[in-house]
């Protein structure tokens, strides 16, 4: 068995990039491969370190209320998610530690953004590997001006030149790579999951739980989906059709129900909801996975979700303004379409990954 280690942000507290690792190893191990998940120390910048006495002084006794009611909900999130990824990634030593690795994966989602801090190990850098190569990384909110100015610049260029094939997301990361002079071949690839299907999954993990309860299903982080108007059209419809509102995996105290559920859970209660509104991308790719009547709602992420969304021309389910809703969660989307789309991704990123794979034992 090949062994081929992952670089990619699994410890974020999040359904989409814990289950993106999830899709990466069932991948690997499809191909006939031995996956590990590869630890990792994640430097963030100092911009995003923030002064907890700064904090408090900004805050009225509401919002801190508010505030022990989320750090309340996100430390049980903590231990819900340390052990699905204990019982269902096959996580390994810190990357400098890990032997005998045919291969290393970096990806997906935004490993390669630097906006956030500089992690070198997610360009290659002293990564112990002859054969590196990314899949469907983003550099996110790192643009080609930012980069240029960035004080790591010369390392990271060096490091994307040095990889041996690159696997991107989007136009952004395609120029930046460019613009690096990398000579290795270039390859767009769809997201993880939408790769792997979660077919099995949709099914093996429905207990049932939520297939006769009538709800419409919020997933957005807890700092977004608050605008009073948006709040309010959203009570409109739920009222208006007998639904209740439940927030999956962040507090949102305007929801009838908050659930703090696991990566499995999150799946499940996709699958059941009759409708879903979400502002995320993996809220919104596994929505598509399962053909649900769904709206997103774009924000400060919406190069993801629109460049997505643009790619298997489904944009007429994005509501740029809160009356649009409603409208948009009634429309009847073509899902067949859909489906030819994503297997033909499906099967170019699926290629991809062999031919790295091969090419590594090849080395």
């Amino acid at each position: 068995m090949r062994k081929v280690g992952i670089l990619t942000w699994y410890k974020a507290i999040n359904h989409g990039a814990v289950l993106q690792t999830y899709a990466s190893c069932k991948m690997l191990e499809n191909l006939a491969c031995t996956p590990v998940v590869l630890d990792y120390n994640w430097n963030l910048s100092e911009a995003n370190k923030k002064n907890i006495l700064d904090i408090i002084k900004k805050m009225s006794i509401r919002k801190l209320l508010w505030k022990s009611k989320v750090k309340k909900f996100f430390s049980e999130k903590k231990d819900i998610f340390s052990l699905f990824c204990k019982n269902y990634l096959p996580l390994g030593k810190d990357y400098l530690h890990e032997e005998n690795l045919d291969a290393v994966y970096i990806g997906s989602d935004m490993v390669f953004d630097l906006s956030e801090g500089y992690n070198p190990y997610m360009y290659g850098i002293n990564v112990p590997s002859n054969y590196i190569f990314s899949y469907a990384a983003s550099f996110g909110y790192t643009t080609l001006d930012s980069f240029k100015n960035h004080p790591h610049f010369e390392v990271v260029k060096n490091a994307i030149c040095d990889m041996n094939q690159i696997g991107y997301r989007d136009q952004n990361t395609k120029e930046i790579c460019m613009y690096c002079g990398t000579k290795a071949k270039m390859v767009e690839n769809v997201d993880p999951v939408l790769a792997y299907g979660f077919e099995k999954e949709i099914t093996s993990w429905d207990n049932s739980k939520w297939k006769d309860k009538n709800y419409l299903l919020i997933y957005a982080y807890e700092s977004t989906m608050n605008d009073e108007t948006e709040v309010n059209t959203i009570k409109k419809i739920a009222k208006t059709e007998g639904l209740e509102i439940i927030s999956c995996g962040y507090y949102h105290k305007w929801c009838d129900t908050c659930i703090n559920a696991d990566p499995k859970e999150f799946v499940e209660m996709i699958k059941h909801a009759k409708y879903v509104i979400t502002d995320t991308f993996h809220g919104t790719v596994f929505s598509l996975l399962m053909h649900k009547k769904l709206c997103v709602i774009v924000r400060k992420n919406g190069f993801k979700i629109e460049h997505l969304l643009n790619s298997c021309e489904l944009g007429n389910i994005i509501a740029r303004t809160p009356d649009q809703i409603s409208n948009v969660l009634q429309m009847d989307v073509d899902y067949d379409d859909f489906d030819n789309w994503r297997n033909k991704e499906s099967v170019k990123s699926l290629n991809y990954i062999k031919e790295n794979i091969d090419r590594a034992m090849e080395k």
